[in-house]
Protein backbone atom coordinates (compact mmCIF):
# COMPACT_ATOMS: atom_id res chain seq x y z
CA UNK A 1 0.00 0.00 0.00
CA UNK A 2 1.47 3.42 -0.94
CA UNK A 3 -0.13 5.22 2.00
CA UNK A 4 1.57 2.41 4.04
CA UNK A 5 5.04 3.20 2.76
CA UNK A 6 4.29 7.06 3.12
CA UNK A 7 3.67 6.33 6.67
CA UNK A 8 6.86 4.41 7.40
CA UNK A 9 8.57 6.83 6.06
CA UNK A 10 6.81 9.56 8.30
CA UNK A 11 7.59 7.88 11.59
CA UNK A 12 11.37 7.41 10.46
CA UNK A 13 11.67 10.97 9.54
CA UNK A 14 10.23 12.32 12.82
CA UNK A 15 12.78 9.97 14.77
CA UNK A 16 15.69 11.04 13.16
CA UNK A 17 14.70 14.64 13.78
CA UNK A 18 14.01 13.93 17.42
CA UNK A 19 16.93 11.60 17.93
CA UNK A 20 19.86 12.67 15.85
CA UNK A 21 22.66 15.32 17.67
CA UNK A 22 22.44 18.24 15.63
CA UNK A 23 24.21 18.78 13.20
CA UNK A 24 23.38 15.29 12.06
CA UNK A 25 23.28 13.17 9.09
CA UNK A 26 20.92 11.12 7.17
CA UNK A 27 21.55 8.68 4.48
CA UNK A 28 18.38 6.89 2.69
CA UNK A 29 18.39 4.08 -0.20
CA UNK A 30 16.20 2.75 -2.00
CA UNK A 31 17.36 -0.29 -4.33
CA UNK A 32 16.18 -3.33 -6.01
CA UNK A 33 17.54 -7.07 -5.04
CA UNK A 34 15.82 -9.40 -7.71
CA UNK A 35 11.48 -9.25 -6.89
CA UNK A 36 12.39 -7.04 -3.59
CA UNK A 37 13.10 -3.35 -2.80
CA UNK A 38 15.69 -2.98 0.30
CA UNK A 39 15.22 0.75 2.49
CA UNK A 40 18.14 1.63 4.05
CA UNK A 41 17.39 5.05 6.63
CA UNK A 42 20.98 5.56 8.01
CA UNK A 43 20.94 8.28 10.83
CA UNK A 44 23.83 9.93 12.42
CA UNK A 45 24.67 9.75 16.39
CA UNK A 46 23.43 8.79 18.82
CA UNK A 47 23.07 5.17 18.51
CA UNK A 48 21.39 2.50 20.99
CA UNK A 49 23.13 0.30 22.77
CA UNK A 50 23.63 -3.24 21.03
CA UNK A 51 20.81 -4.64 23.81
CA UNK A 52 18.26 -2.43 22.74
CA UNK A 53 18.62 -3.03 19.25
CA UNK A 54 16.63 -6.08 19.80
CA UNK A 55 14.25 -4.05 21.69
CA UNK A 56 13.47 -1.61 18.95
CA UNK A 57 10.37 -1.93 17.33
CA UNK A 58 8.77 -3.28 20.16
CA UNK A 59 5.04 -1.47 21.48
CA UNK A 60 6.18 1.51 23.95
CA UNK A 61 9.93 1.05 24.42
CA UNK A 62 11.74 3.47 23.96
CA UNK A 63 16.17 3.54 23.91
CA UNK A 64 17.90 4.58 27.32
CA UNK A 65 19.43 6.85 25.40
CA UNK A 66 16.78 9.32 24.55
CA UNK A 67 16.06 12.20 27.70
CA UNK A 68 12.61 11.41 28.04
CA UNK A 69 11.37 14.27 29.85
CA UNK A 70 13.20 16.78 26.96
CA UNK A 71 12.07 14.70 23.75
CA UNK A 72 8.21 13.93 22.90
CA UNK A 73 7.55 10.43 22.44
CA UNK A 74 5.62 7.43 23.33
CA UNK A 75 7.40 4.57 21.94
CA UNK A 76 5.07 4.15 19.09
CA UNK A 77 7.29 5.51 16.08
CA UNK A 78 9.08 2.05 15.29
CA UNK A 79 6.48 0.29 16.53
CA UNK A 80 4.33 1.72 13.82
CA UNK A 81 6.65 0.99 11.51
CA UNK A 82 7.65 -2.58 12.07
CA UNK A 83 3.53 -3.31 12.17
CA UNK A 84 3.56 -1.72 8.71
CA UNK A 85 6.35 -3.48 7.09
CA UNK A 86 5.07 -6.73 8.72
CA UNK A 87 1.33 -5.98 7.32
CA UNK A 88 3.45 -5.81 3.97
CA UNK A 89 5.16 -9.30 4.02
CA UNK A 90 8.46 -7.37 4.82
CA UNK A 91 11.15 -7.69 6.77
CA UNK A 92 12.96 -4.92 9.13
CA UNK A 93 15.90 -4.98 11.25
CA UNK A 94 18.11 -2.60 13.22
CA UNK A 95 21.78 -2.08 13.28
CA UNK A 96 24.69 0.70 14.57
CA UNK A 97 26.42 2.38 11.22
CA UNK A 98 29.42 3.43 10.37
CA UNK A 99 27.88 7.06 11.09
CA UNK A 100 27.65 6.52 15.07
CA UNK A 101 23.70 6.00 14.70
CA UNK A 102 21.52 3.86 13.49
CA UNK A 103 20.17 1.85 10.44
CA UNK A 104 17.34 0.73 9.84
CA UNK A 105 16.85 -1.96 6.88
CA UNK A 106 13.42 -2.78 5.20
CA UNK A 107 12.86 -5.28 2.74
CA UNK A 108 9.51 -5.13 0.99
CA UNK A 109 8.35 -7.82 -1.92
CA UNK A 110 8.00 -5.41 -4.65
CA UNK A 111 4.05 -6.17 -5.43
CA UNK A 112 3.48 -5.00 -1.41
CA UNK A 113 4.92 -1.32 -2.99
CA UNK A 114 2.66 -1.74 -6.12
CA UNK A 115 -0.04 -2.84 -4.27
CA UNK A 116 -0.63 -6.14 -6.32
Amino acid sequence: QPWAFKRILDNLSSNTVKYTYHPGCLHVSLTRQQQKVLLLWQDSAPAPTTEELYLLGKQGYRAELIDHEMTQGSGTGLANVTALVSQANGEISFQHNGFGGLTVAIKFPLTSLYGG
